[in-house]
């Protein structure tokens, strides 16, 4: 039975609204270890933590405003906050050119980033460079990955 905040969301919205309600609930208690982390006294734990601890206040932030997306979404209210809803206005030819010379761009950054892992492989065990340039590529594979997408629903019109 779904819980009166869900009533209204199909099944697959009530899937995804719980999920981020755990991750959420499960998170906020880890969020306060990394703190904890942090302060070990090593300079280089502190700043990865804090990293770490940077994007997991962002993924609660993003993940409180989804849920309530979701919820709104129930009751066809305004779901421009949060998560907006994908549009069929017209797209200009200069919006898709920019996307893909974006998607280009990050393809670029990409090989660079991993040319250069490649490049320092002698220092990446000694130093933090090692795990800094692992989060580039995967930041630059997330840039991309929501680049083509956006490209996808332009090339839908």
């Amino acid at each position: 039975m779904a819980k009166p905040d869900l009533i209204g969301l199909s099944l697959s919205e009530q899937v995804l609204y719980e999920h981020l309600e755990n991750h959420v609930r499960a998170e906020s208690g880890m969020m306060g270890l990394y703190d904890t982390l942090a302060a070990t006294g090593h300079p280089y734990i502190t700043f990865l933590a804090d990293l770490i601890g940077e994007d997991e206040a962002r993924h609660h932030r993003l993940f409180g405003e989804w849920m309530e997306a979701i919820k709104t979404m129930a009751t066809l209210g305004d779901t421009t906050k949060g998560m907006p809803a994908i549009d069929r206005a017209p797209i200009t030819p200069e919006t898709i050119a920019l996307v893909e010379r974006l998607i280009e761009f990050e393809k670029a950054d990409l090989t660079a980033v991993r040319r250069l892992r490649k490049e320092i492989s002698d220092m990446t065990d000694t130093t933090v460079w090692g795990a800094l340039l692992d989060t580039l590529v995967a930041d630059t594979q997330k840039h991309i990955g929501i680049l083509k997408f956006v490209k996808k629903q332009l090339n839908a019109r």
